[in-house]
């Protein structure tokens, strides 16, 4: 396998993934987490985490919550953790 081929998310982040591709409007991790049947997951924003390399996830403030919405694939070599748009 070539060393630039980007990982494909599998388990929890793959099913994260696959929620916000069917939600373009965004959700947060609460949404998320009832949509996905992730049933017993303590650590759904570490797992949401796990996608900012590979995925460019635009994280919103709602009052309290973050709303979480996927902006699209991360372009080859930005390599960027969490991006904020205020």
């Amino acid at each position: 396998m070539p060393k630039n081929k980007k990982k494909v998310p599998s388990g929890i982040p793959l099913a994260i993934l696959t929620i916000l591709r069917a939600h373009p409007e965004g959700l947060d991790i609460e949404q998320i987490r009832e949509l996905g049947a992730i049933d017993g997951q303590q650590h759904l924003d570490r797992r949401m985490r796990d996608l900012d390399p590979l995925f460019v996830i635009k994280r919103s403030r709602d009052r309290k919550r973050t709303v979480y919405q996927l902006i699209g694939e991360r372009p080859e070599g930005d390599y960027g953790r969490r991006i904020f748009f205020r």
